[in-house]
């Protein structure tokens, strides 16, 4: 009998031989189009979004659910106002102090909802990765650059709180998402990861790690001339998308992340087939002749409305048969 992806994601994060790479994307406004619901709708709603997580889950036979992501959750719920254009949330700038309770304001209590009951729905047969906007990502939506690092001290007892409930909700991993121009800046070359970031991010690893989770880090815009210094996060899991120019990143900068750490989500482009050729038989390799080296398959960036779900049918029948 097969393995479920379940039993091969926990392989993954127990350092176990695996059978063959795990699939788990990150799932945006695919899952809407699956659900067949308007975005704006299915974050709004838990039941909704629960529903169409799974729906997606299912149908894609995906080895893990990404579930809680949106890059404007935690914005709006620390005052920022949002303005849906063509069923995507904008993020206008904040116009006063960040409000101190996120979890009673915006779409945030019904985002950790809509985890809680896809994970007791998927646990049986996937993995289960709850995904929450970073620190730079939240701190860039809220404060003006030069602010940014003032700006972290003064968010880390709300996110501290909003990061604890996702972990009471017992995911696998805890899947930091981080994007925008602080990012860049903070990977600028030459430089070093700034000593605020680095703190924050070892407070919510000791939180994280309390709960015996594996903490990750998901990074698109990124300078790639120095993402090497990610390192110094010190993260379980590294994950890259596209970088500041738009460009997916080299296979030697994400193994250099991946040498103390428990591995790296290799990203796919889920736009189509031929543009995953080369990382699919790159991955295939890599799995066969360096068994060391620890990786699992992932979108390169958000899997959304607009990206065609057979290209995701098509690329999990081709990772289930990778084998050694």
């Amino acid at each position: 009998m097969a393995a479920s992806g379940r039993e091969i994601f926990l392989k993954f994060l127990s350092g176990e031989p695996l059978p063959r790479p795990p699939y788990v994307p990150l799932l945006r406004g695919i899952t809407a189009r699956i659900g067949g619901v308007p975005h704006r709708e299915l974050t709004c709603d838990a039941t909704v979004w629960a529903n169409s997580l799974a729906k997606t889950a299912e149908l894609l036979d995906l080895d893990g659910v990404v579930a809680g992501f949106h890059f404007s959750l935690l914005a709006e719920a620390c005052g920022c106002t949002l303005d849906w254009v063509d069923d995507r949330p904008v993020v206008s700038p904040l116009a006063d102090k960040p409000d101190p309770a996120p979890l009673r304001r915006g779409r945030l209590a019904g985002a950790l909802e809509a985890t809680r009951r896809i994970f007791e729905v998927a646990k049986c047969k996937r993995g289960c990765v709850a995904a929450v906007n970073g620190p730079l990502t939240l701190a860039g939506q809220l404060f003006q650059a030069q602010q940014a690092e003032e700006g972290l001290s003064e968010l880390k007892p709300a996110l501290v709180e909003v990061y604890e409930e996702f972990c009471k909700i017992r995911p696998d991993v805890v899947l930091f998402m981080e994007s925008g121009p602080l990012v860049a800046a903070a990977t600028a070359a030459g430089g070093a990861i700034p000593p605020a970031l680095k703190r924050l991010y070892f407070t919510l690893k000791k939180i994280v790690s309390y709960y015996d989770i594996a903490t990750a880090v998901y990074v698109q815009d990124y300078d790639p001339a120095n993402v090497a210094a990610l390192a110094a996060l010190k993260m379980d899991i590294y994950i890259l998308g596209p970088d500041r120019e738009g460009r997916p990143p080299q296979p030697e900068t994400q193994w250099a992340l991946a040498e103390n750490a428990m591995g790296i989500g290799l990203g796919l482009c889920p736009a189509g087939l031929e543009d995953c050729r080369e990382i699919l038989d790159g991955g295939g390799r890599v799995f066969r002749e360096q068994p060391e080296r620890r990786f699992f398959f992932t979108s390169l960036g958000p899997v959304r409305s607009g990206h065609d779900p057979q290209v995701q049918r098509e690329l999990v029948k081709q990772i289930h048969q990778i084998r050694r």
